[in-house]
C-alpha cells in the first residue's frame, strides 16, 4: 500500500482502471443507479425551487403593485376629506366624497382581483368603493400596524370581507400630522387570484403547491382531495417551522415526499411544494441496464489505451504544474521546455508567452503608477500655488472689510470646493460634469480677484457629461487664458469652455480672446506635446504637458493636448479623450 501511495500518476491511474475492472457489473451498476436517483432527485428539487420561486416571483410583483396604489394614502384631497371628517363638516366634504370614490373606483379596475379599495379610520368609519360604512372588523388590523417599528405595509392572511368573499387585504397608515385619528388605506384581494397562479403548476400526478403565512397556518391549499390525503403530515414537519427556505425528503406511510419550500421577503408568506418521489424512478431501471453494459465495453478499451495514453499526458503536465508552481511564488525567469505541436505543446508556448508578458506588464505598471501619481502632485501643487491661495486669502478680507459679507462668503465657499472637489476621494479617472463643476469653481474665484475683468461660458453636451477624463486637466488650461492671454489685455476677456461628442472620442476645449501666441512658438509647443521635440528647461510648459501627458498615461498615445491659433486673437486648447463612462463615477488607479 505504502509503494502505490508513492508511485506516480501513471501507475495509480493503470492500477485504478484494473481493479475496477475485475468488479465492474457489481460496483458500478449499483453507482450508475444510485446516481441516476440522486440526480434525478436533485433535478426535481432544482425544478420544484424554481416553480415556487415563479410562483413567489408572481405573487411578489402583484403585491408590489398593489402597495404602489397605496401611495395614493398621501392624496391631497385624500388628506382633506380625512380631516373633514373628523371635524363632522359632512357639507364641504361632499365633493371630497365624490372624488374619493371615483378615485377608488379607478383603482379598482386596474386589477381584476382587486374586491374593495377603502380608507378605514380608527373609530371604524369607513369609506371604499362599495360605499361608506361602518368597519367592525378593523382592530385587528390597527393592532399590526402600531405594533410595527416602521412606515411598511401590513399584509394580512386571506379572510372572508363583509361581502363573504375570500380576500386578503394589505394596508398602509395614513400618519398626517394634520388629522387626530390613527387611519389606514385597505385594499381586499380576491384569493381566486392566487388558485390561478398555483393551478397550471406541474408537481406530477401526486404533487401539488400551498401556502401557509408566517404563522404557519394555510391560506391557500388545492382543492383535489387526493392532493390532500397525507397534507397535514407534511404541513407539522419540523424544517417548514424552523427555516426560512430548502427542500428535504419526508416518508408518510411508505412514500417519500420531496419536499420544496420557499419564504416570501415581502408577504412573510411560505410557499411549499410536494411531489411524489415514485414518479421518478419510472425507467430507471433500463437506463441502469444499459449504463452497465456500456462501461463494461469501455473498461476494457480504457484499460488497452491508458498505459500509452497516462505516460504521453502525464510527463509534460506534470512539468507545467512545477512551473505553474514556480510563477505562483512570483518567480516568472522560468520557461516550459515546448515539445511537439499538440495542445499540450501550444499550452507550453501560451505559458511561455503569459510569463514574459505579465513580467513586462508589472514592470510597466509599476512605472506608469509611479510616473502617474508624481504627476498628480505636481499637478495639484501648481494649482495650489501659495500666491494663489495669498491673493485669494487677501481679496476675502477686502470683501470682508467693505462689509461685502454675502460675497465673502460666496468666495470661501467656492475656494473650499475648489480644495474638495481636487481631491476626488483619491480617484484619477473621474466624470467630465465633476471636472468642468471644479474649474467653474476655479473660474468663479479668478473672477473675484480679478475684479470681473473677463467673462466666461461653459457649453458641454450633456449626452458626454458621464464620461470620463482625466482630473486636473481644464484649470491648467484656464489658468494660463487668464494669465498669458487675459490679464494682459486691454478691454473685457472672454473664456469659453466646450465639450461635444466627435466620432468615435470626446473633445473638450479651452478658448480666450487674448493676444495669442507666434506662430512659431505655438508650433514648438505642439511639436512637444507630441513628443516630436523635446525641452530644455523641465519647467517649460509644464502645466499644459503635465495635463498631456496624463492624458496619454491614462488613456493611450493617441488621446492628448494640442493648441490652436484663434481666428481674430487669442488661443483654444483642444484636449481628445476617449468615449467611455462608468456607473460608479470613476476609476481608482
Amino acid at each position: 500500500m505504502k509503494k502505490l501511495i508513492t508511485s506516480s500518476m501513471k501507475v495509480k491511474l493503470i492500477i485504478c482502471i484494473t481493479t475496477i475492472s475485475i468488479v465492474p457489473i457489481m460496483i458500478l451498476g449499483y453507482i450508475s443507479y444510485q446516481f441516476y436517483i440522486k440526480n434525478l432527485q436533485e433535478n426535481t428539487i432544482l425544478y420544484s425551487a424554481e416553480v415556487i420561486a415563479r410562483v413567489d416571483k408572481t405573487i411578489e410583483t402583484y403585491v408590489s403593485d398593489i402597495i404602489n396604489i397605496l401611495n395614493f394614502r398621501n392624496d391631497y384631497y385624500l388628506l382633506h376629506y380625512l380631516k373633514l371628517t373628523e371635524a363632522g363638516n359632512i357639507d364641504n366634504n361632499r365633493k371630497y366624497t365624490v372624488r374619493m370614490l371615483e378615485q377608488f373606483n379607478q383603482y379598482k379596475m386596474m386589477k381584476t382581483d382587486l374586491e374593495d379599495i377603502r380608507v378605514v379610520m380608527e373609530n371604524g368609519y369607513t369609506i371604499g368603493s362599495m360605499g361608506q360604512y361602518w368597519d367592525t372588523q378593523s382592530d385587528a388590523f390597527f393592532k399590526l400596524m402600531k405594533d410595527k417599528p416602521t412606515d411598511e405595509a401590513i399584509i394580512m392572511a386571506p379572510h372572508q370581507n363583509l361581502l363573504n368573499v375570500n380576500v386578503f387585504t394589505i394596508c398602509k397608515g395614513i400618519n398626517a400630522s394634520s388629522l387626530h385619528q390613527f387611519s389606514a388605506l385597505c385594499i381586499d384581494v380576491n384569493t381566486e387570484f392566487l388558485n390561478r397562479i398555483v393551478k397550471d403548476i406541474n408537481m406530477g400526478t401526486g404533487g401539488y403547491v400551498y401556502l401557509t403565512d408566517a404563522q404557519g397556518k394555510v391560506i391557500y391549499q388545492p382543492a383535489r382531495s387526493d392532493h390532500l390525503r397525507n397534507h397535514k403530515a407534511v404541513i407539522d414537519h419540523k424544517k417548514l417551522e424552523d427555516e426560512e427556505s430548502g427542500s428535504f425528503i419526508h416518508a408518510i406511510e411508505k412514500q417519500d415526499y420531496i419536499v420544496t419550500f420557499i419564504t416570501s421577503s415581502l408577504t412573510g408568506w411560505r410557499i411549499v411544494g410536494v411531489s411524489l418521489e415514485s414518479e421518478l424512478v419510472k425507467g430507471v431501471d433500463r437506463i441502469r441496464s444499459i449504463t452497465v453494459l456500456v462501461i463494461a465495453i469501455c473498461i476494457v478499451a480504457v484499460i488497452l489505451i491508458s498505459v500509452y495514453i497516462t505516460n504521453r499526458m502525464t510527463k509534460p503536465i506534470k512539468a507545467l504544474q512545477e512551473l505553474a508552481s514556480t510563477a505562483a511564488e512570483k518567480n516568472f525567469s522560468d520557461h516550459a521546455t515546448v515539445q511537439g505541436r499538440d495542445e499540450i505543446g501550444y499550452l507550453a508556448l501560451s505559458f511561455n508567452r503569459m510569463i514574459t508578458r505579465i513580467r513586462e506588464l508589472m514592470d510597466q505598471i509599476v512605472e506608469d503608477k509611479d510616473r502617474i501619481r508624481k504627476m498628480e502632485i505636481k499637478a495639484m501643487q501648481e494649482m495650489i500655488k501659495p500666491h494663489f491661495v495669498y491673493n485669494t486669502l487677501d481679496s476675502i478680507i477686502g470683501l470682508l472689510e467693505s462689509n461685502r459679507i454675502d460675497d465673502a462668503l460666496d468666495m470661501i465657499e467656492a475656494l473650499g470646493k475648489l480644495f474638495r472637489t481636487s481631491l476626488s476621494h483619491g480617484k484619477e479617472i473621474i466624470a467630465i460634469h465633476e471636472e468642468v463643476d471644479h474649474v467653474l469653481t476655479y473660474i468663479r474665484i479668478q473672477q473675484f480677484r480679478f475684479f470681473n475683468k473677463f467673462d466666461y461660458e461653459a457649453n458641454i453636451d450633456s449626452s458626454m457629461r458621464a464620461a470620463l477624463t482625466v482630473k486636473l486637466i481644464l484649470q491648467p488650461l484656464v489658468e494660463n487664458s487668464i494669465y498669458h492671454g487675459i490679464r494682459g489685455k486691454e478691454g473685457r476677456g472672454r473664456i469659453e469652455i466646450n465639450g461635444y461628442q466627435k466620432a468615435d472620442h470626446i473633445v473638450l476645449e479651452v478658448l480666450d480672446n487674448g493676444g495669442g501666441i507666434e506662430a512659431t512658438r505655438l508650433r514648438h509647443i505642439n511639436h512637444v506635446l507630441a513628443g516630436r521635440t523635446s525641452v530644455t528647461d523641465a519647467s517649460d510648459y509644464f502645466g499644459i504637458r503635465n495635463v498631456n501627458e496624463r492624458i496619454k498615461l491614462a488613456f493611450g498615445p493617441e488621446f492628448g493636448l494640442m493648441l490652436e491659433q484663434v481666428p481674430g486673437g487669442g488661443i483654444k486648447a483642444v484636449v481628445r479623450l476617449p468615449l467611455t463612462s462608468d456607473s460608479n463615477g470613476g476609476i481608482h488607479l
